[in-house]
């Protein structure tokens, strides 16, 4: 029987074109991630200033999770601080 040995494998460059556009392709997924993680976050905060409107007693009739109510009890706590430093 005649054993066949595989050709060597040389590493080669990709050509400089390819790497400009593998490099561009990954810089838009990250900003596609960056973007997708601040709207997340605006939604978020946008619904904890609708939260901060309700009662506590409210919040947990409706079954707001405790990680959020306390996120609320302190973002009324922020207002009614820079409330009071306006009164004064």
């Amino acid at each position: 029987m005649e054993c066949q040995s595989l050709p060597i494998a040389y590493p080669v460059s990709r050509p400089p074109v390819r790497r400009l556009i593998d490099e561009l392709r990954d810089g838009s997924h990250r900003l596609a991630a960056l973007w997708q993680r601040w709207m997340k976050q605006r939604e978020d905060d946008s619904a904890l200033q609708t939260l901060a409107d309700l009662d506590v007693r409210t919040l947990k009739d409706i079954g707001v999770p405790e990680e959020f109510r306390s996120r609320v009890a302190a973002l009324r706590e922020a207002r009614n601080v820079g409330l009071s430093e306006l009164m004064r």
